[in-house]
């Protein structure tokens, strides 16, 4: 991924309801990124939120950080 897309990517949040928009205007990079995946990532404690809104309740999540932890931590090969 070069430079300017990373730069972008980190100036960019993404909430559970907005993930799966995102990661298939990505394609091959968000490949895999879905909202069910995000969940994955919050739940090892591989990613946190950068903040949350007080009145609603919403988690943000930079962009940049979910796909270092989407890329780094290996998927699960299912049986088939």
């Amino acid at each position: 991924m070069d430079e300017a897309r990373v730069q972008a990517a980190n100036r960019q949040w993404v909430t559970l309801s907005t993930i799966d928009v995102v990661a298939r205007r990505l394609g091959d990079l968000g490949q895999g990124l879905n909202e069910r995946r995000l969940r994955t990532l919050i739940s090892r404690d591989l990613i946190t939120p950068d903040r949350e809104d007080p009145d609603s309740g919403t988690k943000f999540y930079c962009l940049g950080d979910v796909l270092d932890a989407h890329h780094r931590h290996a998927r699960r090969r299912r049986a088939g």
